[in-house]
């Protein structure tokens, strides 16, 4: 947190999360979070999770049942909380918004 070191004072900051899935519990910020400690999530739970989030994808959204898209987008809904919770608990103010319709891409929505 350098520009908290530094004594810079943050306006806006903009994140547009991609490639999720290739996500390893080493790189991805959330695990520090009090939500995932209270979760009891480990490494092997952590690969599972981002593997399944490619059943969101929309090359496999056609004919695949709607349950193994719905949970696709519930453990990437889980990925995202955790980076979120991140940067609160960093101090800052952070929400989630939508930037594009599902249409367009249902991977960053």
């Amino acid at each position: 947190l350098r520009w908290r070191e530094e004594g810079v004072a943050l306006s806006l900051v903009a994140l547009a999360p991609c490639c999720q899935h290739q996500s390893t519990l080493g790189t991805y910020l959330g695990r520090e979070t009090q939500w995932w400690a209270t979760a009891g999530l480990g490494e092997d739970d952590f690969a599972l999770l981002t593997t399944k989030m490619n059943w969101k994808s929309p090359l496999l959204a056609h004919g695949k049942p709607r349950l193994l898209y719905d949970v696709g987008s519930l453990f990437e809904v889980a990925h995202t909380y955790g980076r979120l919770q991140w940067l609160r608990e960093q101090g800052l103010c952070a929400t989630v918004l939508r930037y594009t319709e599902e249409t367009v891409t249902n991977k960053n929505t």
